[in-house]
């Protein structure tokens, strides 16, 4: 009679049923595991002489506009400039948001004094 008032899904050693492991085999598990191995940065090394402060800049240092113009121009030639594709495909970009952006703001503008004028009458 006991065994009428059981259903059939309770059975003692259902396989199907997982249960949650143990806090002991959590732990035995995180033992197993592999300790994480961490990069360590190197700390900065100090530099033989310090940072010149703004107005520090030795006499010899000094740049004419000659010698200026020359590293202008030798560090311009370093630069890797955009060829006329990808200078037209930003240039379009460039002009629909700024577009959008116009658009956006002429509604705003619109709808505020829109409602100015319902508010405050003519």
């Amino acid at each position: 009679m006991a065994d009428s008032n059981k259903r059939p899904d309770d059975s003692v050693d259902e396989p199907s049923k997982k249960t949650s492991p143990s806090a002991e085999e959590k732990t035995s598990d995180l033992a197993a595991a592999k300790p994480v191995k961490r990069k360590h940065t190197q700390a900065p090394v100090k530099k033989a002489k310090p940072t010149k402060k703004r107005g520090e800049v030795a006499e010899n240092e000094s740049v004419g506009p000659i010698r200026f113009a020359k590293q202008s121009v030798s560090e311009l030639k370093k630069v890797v400039w955009p060829t006329g594709d990808q200078t037209r495909q930003y240039f379009i970009v460039v002009l629909v948001f700024v577009l959008f952006i116009m658009t956006v703001v002429a509604g705003l503008d619109a709808l505020f004094g829109w409602g100015l004028l319902q508010v405050l009458g003519r």
